[in-house]
């Protein structure tokens, strides 16, 4: 299975319309996650041509026209828990399963460091959450909130991640592989991070950041993941 996460930062990044379409469709991924998502007139556009090109199934986690995670997908998926509190900025996460491959997918909002939450006991409790699945893969894809952080403190909440048992999916692929060429150093703005648990990392064949969106002009590159 082939999935594709992207944080299009709409209405910032997303000026060409088009061409994050012609780029989803290039990539041809089986699920989508759209992080930073509007779901305004330009949002509905996207939504409306990937539901004609095979994305019937559908799922938006932000309030109105406020950002949020767009889920889009080929297969039949379902809302297996979700404490997401919308709109979708909040510190939460959703879990989708399909009946045809087991795989637990969490699309996250990564929180920032801050006075209102508690990044490791925010992360201690979603391994928790990812240790009594019954499912056999339990996957993070997720999108940094970096909005009014400098300096070392952006990468504090991905170092509790890291601390509370997750592998990091690009660096351990690459890693795997021998990569000569590291393509996601080249990134100036690294928003989107894919995490597993480190006894399901094997089931993710790849892991890599496109330069499809580099060479359409966009400032954030489309990550994507292989599920063997």
């Amino acid at each position: 299975m082939r999935i594709l996460s992207w944080n299009i930062n709409q209405g910032k990044d997303c000026s060409d319309l088009m061409g994050v379409i012609d780029t989803l469709q290039e990539h041809n991924p089986e699920v989508i996650f759209l992080h930073d998502f509007l779901n305004d007139r330009h949002g509905r556009i996207i939504r409306n041509v990937m539901k004609e090109i095979g994305c019937e199934y559908q799922y938006f986690t932000g309030n109105g026209t406020m950002s949020g995670i767009l889920i889009l997908s080929r297969k039949l998926f379902y809302l297996n828990r979700c404490n997401y509190i919308k709109p979708s900025k909040s510190h939460g996460w959703l879990d989708i399963m399909f009946d045809d491959y087991r795989v637990s997918i969490l699309a996250v909002s990564i929180p920032k460091c801050s006075e209102n939450i508690n990044p490791g006991e925010y992360w201690e409790r979603l391994l928790e959450y990812s240790k009594i699945k019954t499912v056999d893969d339990c996957i993070i894809i997720g999108t940094l909130c970096t909005d009014g952080i400098t300096g070392s403190d952006k990468k504090q909440p991905i170092k509790e991640i890291l601390n509370t048992g997750w592998v990091e999916l690009i660096h351990y692929c690459q890693s795997r592989e021998k990569s000569a060429v590291n393509e996601f150093k080249k990134i100036s703005t690294r928003t989107d991070y894919a995490f597993a648990t480190k006894q399901v990392k094997e089931s993710v064949s790849t892991a890599y950041f496109s330069s499809l969106g580099s060479a359409k002009g966009h400032k954030r590159m489309p990550m994507v993941l292989e599920l063997a």
